[in-house]
Order: structure tokens, then sequence, then C-alpha cells
């Protein structure tokens, strides 16, 4: 298991279950971003084909965004939408170890381990 990063599983988080309130040249950089994870991972030339297709070099705000480098602009578009929608997300957190778990509903911790999943009277616990 990674480390836990506070900003960087903060902004994953908000990536993944908050998509809805990027702007579309947010999530044209995203693209860039995904390329570039596939890349490093072992795709070869993702990261260029990603930006010839898509015409990303083209894109004055796209490049914009991602002139400090791809994981500053991803914690920076996330803090964005948590400043701008913070009453409309749930961050949710571990009630015993208080680090983000995975989605909005889960009621396990994959950090911890805890469990807060009601159970019925009666039943036997896991």
């Amino acid at each position: 298991m990674r480390a836990y990063d506070e900003d960087t599983v903060l902004a994953d988080y908000i990536w993944r279950h908050y998509g809805q309130y990027f702007t579309r040249a947010e999530h044209r950089a995203s693209t860039a971003v995904w390329a570039e994870r596939k890349e490093t991972a072992g795709a070869a030339d993702m990261k260029e084909r990603v930006w010839r297709s898509q015409r990303l070099s083209e894109d004055a705000t796209v490049t914009g965004l991602l002139a400090d480098g791809t994981e500053a602009f991803h914690r920076r578009a996330a803090l964005r939408v948590l400043a701008e929608h913070h009453d409309e997300i749930l961050v949710n957190r571990c009630p015993k170890c208080e680090r983000i778990v995975c989605t909005p509903k889960a009621q396990q911790c994959l950090w911890c381990g805890y469990d807060w999943h009601k159970r019925e009277p009666g039943s036997a616990a896991t």
C-alpha cells in the first residue's frame, strides 16, 4: 500500500468522485495527465500520441494549466473545485484514523482497516 499523503489523496478523491465540477480545459489537461501516467507505467509514446491527437499543445489554456507540472495542476484544480463547491462535496473520512476513505459512501477504511458498517442486532461481527 502506498504511503498516505493527505494532499495527494484528497486531489485523487476529488478527481474520481466530483469530475462534474471541473472545467472543460481542466478535463482536457487531465487527459494529458492520464497519458503521462500511462507512459510512465510503460505505455510507450502515450503522452506524445495523446497530445498530438487531442491538439493539446495548441490549446493555450491547457498548456497554461500544466505549466507548473502535472501534479501541481492536479492538486490546484482539485482544491479549486473543493473551494467553489464545498457545500456539494463530501470528503468521507474514517472515524478512527481520520484519513480520507475510497468513496463518499465507504464504511470501511483501507488505511487502518476500521469498519463502521451498521450491524444488525445479534449478527456476528467480522
